[in-house]
């Protein structure tokens, strides 16, 4: 194996490496566990831009939580990895919500509580899921 072979190689083996850390990390929440009842109280306070129908929620400033999640709960996704999302969401969140909003425990049990519940209606004011088109649909376009 010549050298720059060999170089290219660990490097691939590296950005391997440290990409499957990260799925795993992300995908299933760190590790600790959130305590989704507690989170449905300290929702309220994410209530008033996010809407999650569980919450009786409607707010259109940032993301639908329910439309954000029903495409992953429909390719089964578990729970673990909605809950890893929300998490990393409240660190890189982006203006007007504030980074890192909610961290430790209350951030994990929000993220406990929407990966429970979010996206679990089958319908969405934005795609229903009886109008999605299966992937085998075949696109024709006019010349």
């Amino acid at each position: 194996m010549t050298s720059s072979r060999a170089v290219r190689l660990r490097r691939a083996t590296a950005v391997a490496v440290i990409g499957l850390v990260s799925v795993l990390v992300v995908g299933c929440g760190g590790g600790e566990k959130g305590d989704a009842a507690s989170g449905k109280a300290l929702f309220s306070a994410c209530a008033g831009c996010h809407a999650l129908a569980d919450a009786d929620s409607t707010a259109n400033i940032g993301p639908n939580l329910d439309d954000a999640f029903r495409a992953g709960r429909q390719q089964g996704f578990k729970n673990s990895r909605f809950e890893g999302t929300v998490l990393r969401w409240l660190k890189i969140s982006q203006p007007p919500m504030k980074r890192d909003i909610l961290t430790g425990q209350d951030a994990r049990d929000v993220a406990a509580y929407i990966a429970e519940v979010a996206g679990t209606e089958p319908d969405s004011a934005i795609r229903p899921a009886s109008k999605v088109p299966p992937a085998a649909t075949k696109v024709t376009f006019p010349h």
